[in-house]
């Protein structure tokens, strides 16, 4: 599986952070991928200060979620609070295979808040 981050985030309520469980176009058609589970931080620097938010997806997804979205609750740390505009998240996904290896798949992305 090679799950993403849409580029658009809406800050909600509730703010969650999205994207796509599998990029087509990534895929090999080879995928022996059995689970995997997400996490993620996002970041959005205002001035001299960073607002700062971490979460985890919703659900552990399988290969029957390809084509669907994932979606995660952001817990916002602290101050300042999100605001409208860019901001940069890091994900990453613990996968499980069907032979029972394991791998970390980071990725990330600039998004735009609204």
């Amino acid at each position: 599986m090679h799950p993403k981050i849409d580029e658009n985030q809406h800050l909600g309520p509730p703010f969650k952070i999205t994207g796509p469980v599998d990029d087509a176009a990534a895929g090999s058609g080879n995928d022996d991928d059995l689970a995997m589970a997400i996490t993620f931080v996002i970041t959005q620097r205002q001035g001299r200060v960073v607002a700062k938010g971490v979460g985890k997806g919703d659900a552990i997804y399988t290969q029957s979620d390809k084509g669907g979205q994932w979606a995660g609750a952001v817990k916002v740390q602290g101050t300042p609070a999100f605001q409208a505009g860019p901001a940069h998240i890091a994900a990453f996904a613990a996968i499980v295979t069907d032979e029972g290896e394991w791998e970390l798949y980071p990725w990330g992305r600039d998004v735009k808040l609204s």
